[in-house]
């Protein structure tokens, strides 16, 4: 029998052949006391980037900061505005920043918004990457007593 490239040879009964590593089970204790024993040495590699993020930190946009957002974008794509004539616009349109103060005059608070949307959407795209999982430097080791 073969797996993953390897020969098995059963070597009794107590030992079971397996097709795959998730069909493998010892079903009675008395199946592991045997004379022979067979160890399985191989590493394990996978990549999934959930269990680094805190998800309790991620805070839920409110309506108010996404139709900014998306009017800032309007403003830049669409009608081809830079940062200081939006910031200008919105000024005079009475619409405050997400804190209710005014844009700054430089433009820096609006760029801010895109470029901080931007890093929002990316960690949220990081958050749920994850790899296949591959098994390398598979080995089975045969103790006889």
């Amino acid at each position: 029998m073969e797996f993953l490239g390897k020969t098995i040879l059963p070597t009794g009964p107590p030992y079971r052949t397996c097709i795959s590593p998730c069909n493998c089970r010892v079903v009675s204790n008395r199946e592991l006391e045997s004379e022979n024993s067979i160890t399985l040495n191989f590493n394990l590699h996978f990549q999934d980037n959930s269990l680094s993020f805190d998800y309790s930190k991620e805070k839920e946009l409110n309506k108010r900061q996404i139709v900014i957002y998306k009017l800032i974008c309007f403003l830049k794509n669409e009608k081809g505005m830079g940062y200081k004539r939006i910031t200008h616009w919105l000024n005079r349109s009475g619409i405050k920043t997400h804190q209710g103060k005014k844009w700054s005059s430089t433009g820096s608070s609006v760029y801010s918004v895109i470029k901080r949307m931007k890093q929002r959407e990316q960690r949220l795209d990081d958050m749920k990457f994850k790899t296949q999982s591959k098994i390398s430097n598979f080995t089975i080791d045969s103790d006889r007593n």
